[in-house]
């Protein structure tokens, strides 16, 4: 492994001598190399000096504007970089574009606000490793050279703070093996299509405001574990009772501002649920009601919830842990011997309550 950081004065040519000496390195961090504008000259000079590279990761290299030299990158996706299988790149704010070798495996775009093309594997070959997870963060991506082979063994997918995204279909993936999805700060985005998930296990949307709704007709996908969901167009307080599959067992629900009391959303928490969380509900004063039926509860977690003065004293002796954030009136009635709830809580094996 190499790691170069904050050096002054590595320009692209310094670079490229150094280049030479890394034909063993399998990865590669550099950071916070402001002066660099391209890694490599040509796909036949990168494959003679990085024949071993697993992992490359770049960070705030604020001059890098692609990978390799502009017209050089219009030639990716036949034999470039058969050895990566990890690219992560985060806050090259002059990234203009990315495009990513046949056997590319994990992909991270995060915070490159100017990158606008991001150019898949062109391949057709069967035997040519797949990309099983992407990741892309803060951007409006123009996505290319995508074929039925390109993204089509996918299995976690994450998208934040794309603001023209309207519709995941926009994406032209093949969501078949997705097992992880999340979506996060997409403001227009307008519907979740009725789509084919069914080895869907995790899915997160969130802060989406332009969004109705999730899942047509309540049709939630039958292997869902976890679900993480909240700030979208339609309150959950008017969603009513959802037909949730028995596998869902962890649950945060968050960004609802007209909820007093958890009684009115007692129909939307599955009794298979083991773990609980109830994030920046600003109105929410009690949870003595509502959460009853959910004998399996080990977990609850309460965060950003200033009103919030009452707990579920039914479901407290069988908590394996309580983590409380940011709630101030809670925190008097939780914290330390003498308080309201402390013989209600002392038992519970990890307590966790902080300001921040």
């Amino acid at each position: 492994m190499l790691e170069i950081k904050s050096i002054s004065g590595l320009t692209d040519e310094v670079w490229k001598g150094v280049l030479k000496y890394l034909g063993a390195v399998e990865h590669i961090r550099i950071l916070s190399c402001n002066e660099i504008r391209y890694l490599w000259e040509s796909e036949a000079h990168v494959n003679k000096v990085l024949e071993n590279l697993k992992i490359l990761h770049v960070s705030k290299c604020q001059s890098l504007v692609s990978l390799g030299e502009e017209g050089v990158e219009d030639t990716f996706g036949n034999n470039f970089l058969s050895s990566l299988s990890i690219l992560d790149v985060h806050d090259c704010l002059s990234m203009e574009r990315c495009c990513c070798p046949n056997n590319i495996e994990n992909l991270y775009i995060t915070g490159c606000k100017s990158v606008t093309r991001v150019s898949f594997p062109t391949t057709t070959k069967a035997d040519v490793k797949k990309l099983q997870t992407l990741v892309l963060y803060d951007g409006n991506y123009l996505m290319e050279n995508i074929n039925s082979r390109s993204l089509s063994m996918l299995e976690r997918v994450s998208i934040s703070g794309w603001t023209n995204l309207i519709s995941i279909n926009q994406l032209n993936i093949n969501f078949i093996h997705l097992t992880n999805l999340t979506i996060y700060d997409c403001p227009s985005i307008e519907s979740f299509p009725d789509l084919q998930l069914s080895n869907l296990t995790h899915l997160s949307i969130s802060k989406c405001p332009s969004m109705e709704y999730t899942f047509p007709c309540g049709r939630w996908p039958l292997k869902l574990v976890g679900l993480r969901i909240g700030g979208l167009n339609k309150p959950i307080l008017e969603w009513g009772a959802q037909n949730f599959p028995t596998s869902l067992v962890d649950l945060m629900l968050f960004g609802e501002g007209n909820v007093s009391n958890f009684s009115k959303l007692r129909n939307l928490l599955p009794s298979s649920l083991t773990t609980l969380q109830i994030i920046e509900f600003d109105k929410l004063e009690s949870l003595s009601e509502g959460l009853e039926h959910l004998m399996s509860l080990e977990h609850l977690a309460i965060r950003h919830c200033p009103k919030v003065m009452h707990l579920p004293k039914s479901l407290l002796p069988s908590l394996m842990s309580l983590t409380i954030t940011k709630c101030k009136n809670l925190k008097k009635r939780c914290d330390g011997r003498g308080s309201h709830y402390w013989r209600d809580v002392s038992h519970i094996p990890r307590i966790d309550i902080r300001d921040k």
